[in-house]
């Protein structure tokens, strides 16, 4: 698998805590579930080490594929046209992480879907006045700012450095 991103943070998660931020991976290949697994398996066995924790980000629910919630706003769509329904189901991945986080002690996950998507049933595209969505896969840097302190309060919680 290859992770968007990897936060090296000595404060607040410490010096021996990884966060690994999960992409969405929807390919229909069932031959690709084999393959995903293997290179998480690597991407972990490279960061794995005594008295390491590992903390997965889960990835946050998107709008379906196509349609994208910034261009409907700027169509003049109303908010309630613009937002849509959050899949319930934890992906594939989301799943595997946390099959991992059953076994292995040192591996921990987070869901951080409500702070993106407070009502599953009708993800806004604004809240509290704010954009939430830059395209159909990737939150508003502004947006993003403000869920800083809740994500670094669950990644600290879940490293167990609260």
């Amino acid at each position: 698998l290859e992770f968007r991103r990897v936060l090296f943070r000595s404060d607040p998660v410490g010096p021996n805590r990884f966060a690994v931020a999960g992409g969405v991976v929807t390919i229909d290949d069932p031959e690709f579930a084999p393959l995903l697994r293997d290179r998480s398996e690597a991407s972990l066995a490279v960061l794995r080490a005594p008295g390491r924790s590992i903390v997965f980000v889960e990835p946050v629910p998107g709008p379906p594929r196509g349609e994208d919630p910034l261009s409907c706003l700027s169509e003049g769509g109303s908010v309630a046209a613009c937002s849509f329904r959050a899949g319930t189901d934890a992906l594939p991945t989301e799943q595997w992480f946390r099959g991992l986080g059953r076994t292995d002690p040192a591996i921990r996950t987070i869901d951080v879907d409500r702070l993106v998507c407070p009502d599953p049933a009708a993800c806004a595209p604004v809240i509290d006045g704010r954009v939430v969505w830059r395209d159909d896969a990737h939150v508003t840097g502004t947006f993003a700012r403000t869920l800083a302190p809740a994500i670094r309060s669950a990644l600290s919680r879940a490293a167990g450095t609260d």
